[in-house]
């Protein structure tokens, strides 16, 4: 039995309480603080130049130091703190409560963000009891101020209670009076930090704020965070699926008029290529599809440049092939060909600029080792650059791989040249990867990312744009010598936490935990789809119990107390949906493969149909519905509406079979069988 424990949770946490497109992100830490005014240690621009010129590992520091204000309830009497605890109300509900068990103390406080008519705030509602021998003595209950007490936001307290001065002198309008806290007394207050606009002091009370609260948790339990139905029977599974929609749309905010898939609240408080073709594609799955195709192709319309690339991080080449391939996604998970039709002259200097890399790449003369491929380009996750590599043209690959497909099937311009440049780069690649291939001590042959020796590399270091390329990129058939000694690879590196280790930046004990679902995809692509599983639960192990992740952690019985990234990180959220939507229905092979990946936990038990209603595919929006009918005997629905394309086969896999359902070319298509 797979179980999610949450065991191997991150030590430092952060967890968001703000609104979806909220731009107020809220962020609490483990200890229950309040976190404001991050302040990124290395400015974007500067950092591609930062990561350049490492020599191994490290962080930018502890990413609490980088809010220039943090707040965080406190009382001033003396006690022995015994344990503390930190719980988010639910998997859909970001209401965090904070405890801290003392010898003679109890205090907690419940943080919520709120929205009343003119004002967004965040509240704190605390809780201080002392025991029945805690005796007497002078205690406040104060806003603890770490930070710059001039970037502090406007702070209301409730009247009545006992604060008013933080030891960095931090002034709450109140009542203002040093008391006394006797044995067995329980004091309760409210501070409202105002984020935007303002809030009578009058109104704010005990009762208000938990009126306050109440309303929030009214919002999130009605909110549609998964506007197409899915219902997977495992509960930890769809409160995972549901948490990780809270997330991204938490997340999500207006960016110059355009709405952006953003993967953090902190440092990664941004649009990246690479990470929007797969939070794109999650939006699509939660039911956002119409906004995620819309604003999804307009921020990357507004990343293209006069030389044809659409590029946002220096030398980070690749992501033009990623844009490429993301426009040709987006419009045919929405079945736009006239949408495709009009972007296909951007697509045309896409890859106008890519080939005129090649031609760089070349004046570097047959020694330089990418001469048939590309300049030295930027590498990410895990390895920076420039270096002459293979994150690049796998990518690359991709995204040709997908124009030339649409636009064969379309009858667009210049088909022929994009399909003789994706024959040049895949020619290019396999010579290169061959020449270089290598084995690890145990014998593993692997393809270094990198096409220079380093020794700070592993072999298994930033392979992640490889494993792309098998899945969702299809550009190796799945039992092709890439993915069959990638995923060897892979094995042989992911037996201490259930995913593959040293991945990502940490190079020595530690995990790039997302990167497990990037693998998980081509263990599924190549018919493992046990092991996919089994990378699904370990991941979720990962998370916090708010259902978060941390982009790269130390490793839990290590001492290794490195850690980098954003948290929430949300291309994390967006793989987890992912891999929960391919292990039921999976476009691979130019077809449809349904319950390909289905794990006996997620049979339908207790009334609990497995369902995904209308999830989006290329071949048009399917609903699939297994109900269990008796003891031992289930029934199947599927149902598919005609989309961009016909799909080659539709095949239903189960007890270890596979069976081809009936089709009809541009015919909506039904299916209904008893399994058992």
């Amino acid at each position: 039995m797979r179980n999610i424990t949450f065991e191997h949770a991150p030590p430092i946490q952060q967890a968001t309480t703000c609104f979806p497109d909220d731009p107020h992100k809220s962020v609490v830490r483990e200890d229950g603080s309040l976190n404001y005014a991050w302040q990124d240690p290395v400015p974007f621009e500067h950092r591609t130049e930062f990561w350049k010129h490492r020599t191994a590992y490290h962080d930018f520091g502890d990413p609490g130091e980088h809010f220039r204000v943090r707040l965080k309830p406190k009382f001033t009497h003396r006690d022995r703190l015994v344990r503390a605890s930190q719980s988010m109300e639910g998997a859909r509900v970001p209401i965090i409560r904070q405890v801290e068990v003392y010898e003679h103390t109890r205090f907690e406080w419940t943080i919520a963000s709120i929205r009343t008519p003119g004002c967004r705030a965040d509240l704190v509602v605390w809780t201080l009891e002392a025991s029945a021998d805690f005796g007497h003595a002078p205690s406040r209950t104060e806003l603890d101020l770490i930070g710059d007490p001039s970037l502090v936001p406007p702070i209301v307290e409730s009247l009545g209670t006992t604060a008013y001065w933080t030891n960095e002198g931090l002034q709450l309008p109140g009542l203002t009076h040093f008391a006394r806290l006797n044995a067995g007394e329980r004091r309760e207050g409210v501070f409202a930090i105002v984020l935007h606009g303002k809030l009578d002091p009058a109104t704010v009370t005990v009762a208000w704020a938990r009126g306050q609260i109440d309303q929030v948790r009214a919002f999130w339990n009605a909110y549609p965070l998964l506007k197409r139905k899915i219902s997977i029977p495992d509960a930890s599974i769809q409160d995972m699926l549901e948490a990780c929609a809270r997330n991204i749309l938490q997340a999500r905010e207006s960016d110059k008029g355009v709405t952006e898939y953003k993967v953090g609240p902190t440092m990664y408080r941004s649009l990246y290529m690479v990470d929007g073709y797969f939070l794109l594609e999650a939006a699509h799955m939660l039911g956002d599809g119409n906004l995620a195709f819309q604003q999804g192709i307009l921020a990357i319309l507004r990343r293209g440049r006069s030389d044809g690339s659409m590029q946002i991080i220096p030398q980070h080449y690749k992501e033009t092939g990623i844009a490429i391939a993301t426009l040709v996604r987006q419009c045919e998970l929405s079945g736009d060909d006239s949408r495709l039709t009009e972007l296909w002259p951007t697509i045309l200097r896409g890859v106008d600029y890519l080939r005129e890399l090649r031609r760089q790449a070349r004046e570097l003369g047959p020694d330089y080792p990418g001469y048939r491929l590309f300049p030295p380009a930027y590498l990410d996750g895990g390895i920076s650059g420039p270096y002459p590599d293979y994150t690049t043209p796998a990518w690359i690959l991709v995204g040709l791989k997908f124009a030339a497909e649409a636009g064969r099937r379309l009858g667009l311009a210049r088909i022929a040249e994009i399909a003789e440049l994706f024959d040049e780069v895949d020619q290019g690649f396999t010579a290169a990867a061959r020449r270089d291939r290598k084995l690890t001590p145990d014998g593993i042959p692997y393809v270094p990312m990198i096409m220079e020796h380093r020794d700070f590399n592993k072999p298994q270091s930033a392979t992640w744009a490889f494993a792309q390329a098998m899945h969702p990129g299809e550009v190796w058939a799945p039992d092709h010598e890439f993915v069959r000694d990638l995923l060897r690879l892979l094995d042989s590196v992911d037996g201490e936490q259930g995913i593959p280790q040293e991945t990502g930046w940490i190079h020595d004990q530690a995990v790039w935990g997302y990167s497990a679902m990037f693998y998980a995809q081509v263990w599924l692509y190549a018919g493992n789809p046990g092991k996919a599983i089994d990378y699904l639960y370990a991941f979720a192990n990962h998370a916090t119990p708010a259902r978060v992740w941390r982009e790269e952690q130390g490793l839990t019985g290590s001492h290794n107390g490195d850690y980098c990234g954003d948290m929430p990180h949300n291309w994390a959220s967006a793989e987890f949906i992912r891999l929960v939507r391919h292990a039921i229905v999976l476009e691979k092979a130019g077809g449809l493969e349904l319950l390909a990946g289905l794990p006996d936990q997620w049979l339908p038990r207790d009334g609990v149909d497995l369902l995904f209603e209308d999830t989006p595919t290329r071949y048009g929006a399917v609903t699939l519905r297994l109900t269990r009918t008796s003891e031992g005997a289930f029934a199947l629905e599927y149902r598919r509406v005609p989309g961009a394309v016909e799909p080659l086969s539709v095949v239903l896999h189960w007890d270890d079979t596979k069976t081809i359902l009936p089709a009809t070319a541009g015919v909506a298509q039904t299916f209904k069988e008893t399994l058992k």
